[in-house]
C-alpha cells in the first residue's frame, strides 16, 4: 500500500515537472536559450593537426583589434600572411561565426583562416558581434558595417591588406548576417528598405561565401512537424532575434531572406552545407536564385544517401566533405579574389 502511494506520489510530482518545464518553454525564450548557447559555446579542437602546425609557421594573426561600434563584442582578429615584402599587400575576407545568433565567438573560424592566408594569401578579418537576445535584429547587420568602416577608415594600420579586393562570409548565422550586408551593398532598393547606407564600392566587392548559412529564413515557417529539432531551435532564435513570439508573422523573416532579394549584381558566390540538422534547402534556394540572376554560383551539397552530414561539417577537417570543401573554397577564391 505504501508502495503504491509512493508510486502515486512520484508520479504527480513528475507530472508537475513536466508542465512546469512546458510552461517554461512557452511564456519565455530563456530555457530554449540556455540550451543553444550551451551547445554552441565550445572551444572547436584543431582537426587537422598536421597541416595547422604548417599554417602556423607561416601566419601572422592580430588578436583582439577593437573597432569602433555603439554595440559590445566588438572585437576582431586579423590573420594574414608572414614574409610579406614592405609594400605587398593581400586581399581580404571579413568573415562572422556562427553560433545560432545567440552564441559563438570569433576564434571558431581559427583554422580554416590559417589556411585561407596560408594557401591563398588572403587575409581574413574575423569579427565578434553582440549576441541576442541583448541585441536583436539587424543589430548584427549594422555592426558589421561598422567593422568594415572601421578597418577602411584606419587601413593605414594594416598595411598589407589590399581594400580593393574585399569578400564577406560566415558559418551558420554568420552567413545569413554577412550575406544580408552583401544585399545592401548591392540592392540599392534594399538598402534603402533597410535604411543602411551601401560602404562597400561595388568594384571592390569580389565574392561571398556561405557555410551551412540560413539563407532563404522564410522557409523555416514552413518546417514540418515531424523536424521537432529545427522547429524548437528555430522558434528559440527567432524569438530572440526579433523579440517576438509570433515571429512567423514579423515582416523581418522575409526581409532577412538572402534569396529573396539577390539582384544581377550580387558577387560570385560560393554556397555549401550538409545534409542533417542545417539548412541544405535554403542554400540551393540561394544557388537557384542567383543562376536565375546569372551570377557566377558554386554549391556543394549532399543526398541522403550520402550519409550525415551535419551542420558546420566544412571546419571538421578530418572528414574528406570538408577537405572537399576547403579545396573548393581555396580555388572559388583564386578565382574571384586574385
Amino acid at each position: 500500500m505504501r508502495i503504491k502511494t509512493w508510486l502515486k506520489w512520484l508520479g504527480g510530482m513528475l507530472l508537475i515537472a513536466v508542465i512546469t518545464v512546458v510552461i517554461a518553454f512557452e511564456v519565455s525564450p530563456k530555457p530554449g536559450t540556455k540550451l543553444i548557447q550551451f551547445a554552441f559555446n565550445r572551444e572547436v579542437p584543431i582537426r587537422d593537426a598536421g597541416h595547422f602546425a604548417q599554417a602556423k609557421e607561416t601566419v601572422n594573426v592580430v588578436k583582439n583589434e577593437r573597432y569602433d561600434s555603439k554595440y559590445a563584442q566588438n572585437t576582431f582578429d586579423i590573420y594574414y600572411p608572414k614574409n610579406l615584402k614592405k609594400h605587398d599587400q593581400v586581399p581580404v575576407i571579413f568573415w562572422l561565426h556562427g553560433g545560432g545568433y545567440l552564441a559563438g565567438d570569433k576564434s571558431l573560424v581559427n583554422e580554416f583562416a590559417h589556411y585561407v592566408a596560408t594557401k591563398e594569401h588572403i587575409a581574413v578579418i574575423s569579427a565578434n558581434y553582440e549576441l541576442a537576445p541583448e541585441l536583436q535584429y539587424p543589430g548584427q547587420v549594422q555592426q558589421l558595417e561598422d567593422v568594415y568602416r572601421y578597418v577602411t577608415e584606419n587601413a593605414k594600420k594594416y598595411p598589407y591588406i589590399d581594400f580593393t579586393k574585399v569578400a564577406f562570409g560566415g558559418d551558420s548565422a554568420g552567413a545569413q548576417i554577412a550575406g544580408q550586408f552583401v544585399l545592401i551593398q548591392t540592392n540599392p532598393a534594399y538598402a534603402k528598405q533597410m535604411n543602411m547606407p551601401a560602404t562597400v564600392p561595388m568594384d571592390r566587392l569580389k565574392a561571398f561565401i556561405s557555410y551551412s548559412g540560413p539563407v532563404d529564413l522564410q522557409q523555416l515557417k514552413t518546417l514540418p512537424a515531424t523536424n521537432l529539432f529545427m522547429k524548437f531551435f528555430a522558434r528559440t532564435v527567432a524569438w530572440d532575434l526579433i523579440g517576438d513570439k509570433e515571429w512567423k508573422q514579423h515582416p523581418a523573416v522575409d526581409e532577412a531572406s538572402i534569396a529573396q532579394h539577390v539582384t544581377a549584381d550580387f558577387p560570385p558566390t560560393y554556397i555549401t552545407d550538409g545534409n542533417t540538422f542545417s539548412f541544405p534547402e535554403q542554400g540551393k534556394a540561394l544557388e537557384r536564385a542567383l543562376k536565375a540572376k546569372h551570377v557566377p554560383v558554386e554549391g556543394l551539397f549532399f543526398d541522403k544517401d550520402h550519409g550525415d552530414i551535419y551542420h558546420e561539417y566544412q571546419f571538421s577537417y578530418h572528414l574528406k566533405e570538408a577537405q572537399q570543401a576547403l579545396d573548393e573554397t581555396l580555388l572559388f577564391l583564386r578565382d574571384y579574389m586574385k
